[in-house]
């Protein structure tokens, strides 16, 4: 051993002469040594201290100290440093107690030469012996670091291994509990935790994992039953460990919450669900609003045409009765068109006092078509004042009973409609928000169908939450139901059970007033040959209007196209007493035909005619009277004789 660093030992000898025997003999074997002499025991401290020595020689007995002080010394202070005895004859009693209490070695002074390989002896055991502790402790702060790292961190680390079945859980880290409820040592313990807590559906996975050792190809969304009953959303990813023959023997992996990420991607599933439902509920509105546009053009032809000619047949009984009948269906087509453009936005509604029981009674008369004949429909209506919008109600009838009809589909059933007045008490009032304890009107629309379990019933009123097959519902139809409801200050109960059926009851508070019969049709003044402008594109409309001004002694004069219009009062601009225009027509609206032909002819009054209120803006000008379509003439006479009696403000 020729060590390139000075090797410091620290001789305790009182024997100057045996010292400098011990120092011949190292330089001569070449040793690069710093050798240290003490000889009592304040010297043999000082020497051990601030910087320990590689080896320390010891006589065993000196005067003011002996070997075995000198050994509890250097125990205290540096245990890790070789000790070796230099000494005469020592009996081996004392050899073997002093083994025992940490001396490294023995020299005896009559064999000195043997003092150099027991030097290097102990140097290299102690060199060892302190890589070896590093080792350890390099070891034991790696565990150190990685327990920390598996303790603190938020997914959780596990080892299973698979060597019996059905297995055992080796390591789970702490975050189980947080996840789970469950604490490492309940799945230490219990070897059929970790595949209990999985959830029913996707133990499939497990098994594969611990019976059939089929690993996912990817990461595995599990989830997790924890036990609070909450449900954990997991996303595990197995690393397989395999013995020397290749047998899969083990499982790491990590399992991280994912239950919010899914929540959140969910949501944004539902929101992008929501977005496109809405466009397309949009896009439906628009679409709705023309179709009622048109409809109500044709409509005002139907129902124009048949009051010209109920008034030119005279006295004919027969076919005055067909033409009621006309003007009838036309009347419920109008109503139609009405539901329509409500169900689009764009037409506002209005709440009026009416009779419960003749608006869901006109309901049903539209259900009874698209009803099977399987089932039967019984109704037992109480008339029942309320204040509504009759639109509004109709679609509610109609929303509850079309639900009712499917929930029924394929088999025979009843679907009971029934109207009773109720006493709504406190505690009643309390279970339905905004409802006033009272008097109210019940609708109870019950069915003999599927009915409905506790999770579907808990979310019947959630938007685009539907049972339905995809193509068949919306998801919209409750939650509208609700929102109408609510509207009108009542509220909504539903009970169901699975095969026995579902029972809505919706409550509408009594209404103090009743419903307003509409008031005895005056007689039309007839005119006195004042000429009326009449535009509309739509022909039928606009020959019926000139038609029926005729017969009111008007002198109309007729146009199809509102530019050409213009033109004729551009030529005379004080020829017209008063204008009758559409709203709707290409090139000009009706608005924008008032206002030229106001900028040319003075303040003319005005009457507009419109399908769809909804479409108008906000602000019109004077002097106008808005018409809705389908009008009757007697419609168009009231307006006119009422522009035309009133003072044209200047």
């Amino acid at each position: 051993m020729n060590p390139t660093a000075a090797t410091r030992i620290v001789f305790l000898e009182d024997d100057e002469s045996a010292f400098e025997l011990v120092r011949s003999l190292l330089e001569a074997e070449g040793f690069s040594v710093e050798l240290t002499h003490a000889y009592d025991e304040e010297t043999y401290r000082a020497a051990l201290a601030p910087r320990h020595p590689d080896v320390i020689l010891s006589d065993y007995n000196l005067p003011t100290i002996d070997g075995l002080t000198a050994l509890e010394i250097r125990g205290r202070c540096c245990p890790e440093v070789p000790f070796i005895l230099v000494s005469g004859a020592l009996g081996e009693a004392v050899a073997i107690d002093l083994l025992k209490a940490g001396v490294t070695d023995f020299v005896l002074k009559d064999a000195l030469p043997r003092l150099i390989p027991a030097i290097r002896r102990s140097l290299a055991e102690a060199s060892e012996h302190r890589q070896r502790v590093q080792a350890q402790l390099s070891l034991r702060e790696s565990e150190e670091r990685f327990r920390r790292l598996a303790e603190n961190a938020p997914d959780v680390i596990f080892r299973y291994t698979l060597e019996t079945m059905p297995g055992r859980c080796d390591y789970i880290s702490a975050a189980v509990e947080r996840l789970s409820g469950y604490r490492p040592q309940e799945f230490y313990r219990n070897a059929r935790l970790p595949f209990r807590i999985v959830h029913p559906d996707d133990r499939g996975i497990i098994a594969a994992l611990i019976f059939r050792r089929e690993l996912p190809a990817a990461a595995a969304e599990i989830r997790w039953i924890a036990r609070d009953g909450r449900v954990v959303v997991t996303d595990q990813r197995f690393v397989p460990v395999h013995d020397a023959e290749g047998r899969l023997v083990a499982l790491e992996g990590i399992a991280r919450d994912v239950t919010a990420e899914k929540a959140e991607a969910d949501r944004r599933r539902t929101l992008e669900l929501q977005l496109n439902q809405a466009q397309k509920m949009e896009s439906i509105g628009a679409l709705a609003g023309g179709i009622a546009h048109d409809f109500n053009n044709i409509l005002t032809g139907i129902l124009g045409f048949t009051e010209l000619a109920q008034l030119e047949l005279g006295d004919r009984p027969a076919a005055r009765q067909s033409l009621d009948e006309v003007r009838k269906a036309g009347f419920r087509a109008k109503e139609l068109v009405a539901q329509i453009l409500t169900f689009s936005r764009q037409s506002e509604a209005r709440q009026v006092p009416l009779d419960l029981a003749r608006v869901v009674a006109e309901a049903l008369k539209f259900l009874r078509s698209s009803a099977p004949a399987t089932v039967a429909i019984e109704r037992q209506l109480a008339s029942c004042g309320v204040c509504g919008d009759p639109t509004q109600i109709h679609q509610v009838v109609l929303n509850l009973c079309t639900n009712a009809l499917h929930a029924m589909r394929g088999r025979a059933g009843t679907l009971a409609v029934r109207i009773e007045p109720v006493e709504i008490d406190a505690a009643l009032a309390a279970a339905m928000p905004k409802v006033e304890a009272g008097p109210h009107a019940c609708l109870t629309v019950g069915d003999t169908g599927h009915g409905m379990d506790e999770a579907t019933l808990a979310r019947v009123f959630d938007p685009f939450f539907t049972t339905k097959p995809v193509g068949e519902g919306t998801g919209l139809g409750l939650s509208v139901v609700q929102g109408i409801v609510a509207t009108h200050r009542g509220g909504i109960q539903v009970e169901s059970a699975v095969g026995r059926g579902t029972t809505f009851r919706v409550y509408f508070p009594v209404c103090a007033q009743r419903e307003l019969a509409g008031p005895a049709p005056a007689a039309v003044v007839p005119g006195t040959g004042q000429p009326v402008l009449v535009v509309d594109d739509e022909t039928s409309v606009a020959t019926f209007t000139g038609v029926r001004l005729q017969q009111l002694n008007y002198r109309p004069a007729v146009y199809h196209d509102p530019r050409r219009a213009l033109a004729a009062v551009h030529a005379a601009p004080r020829r017209f007493a008063a204008l009758v225009t559409d709203f709707t027509m290409p090139g000009v609206t009706g608005i924008e035909l008032i206002r030229e032909v106001r900028r040319v002819a003075g303040p003319l009054p005005a009457v507009l005619i419109t399908g769809n209120r909804g479409a108008l803006p906000a602000e019109l000008p004077p002097e106008l009277i808005l018409l809705d379509k389908p009008f009757s003439g007697d419609d168009l006479g009231h307006a006119l004789h009422r522009l035309l009696s009133s003072p044209v403000s200047p």
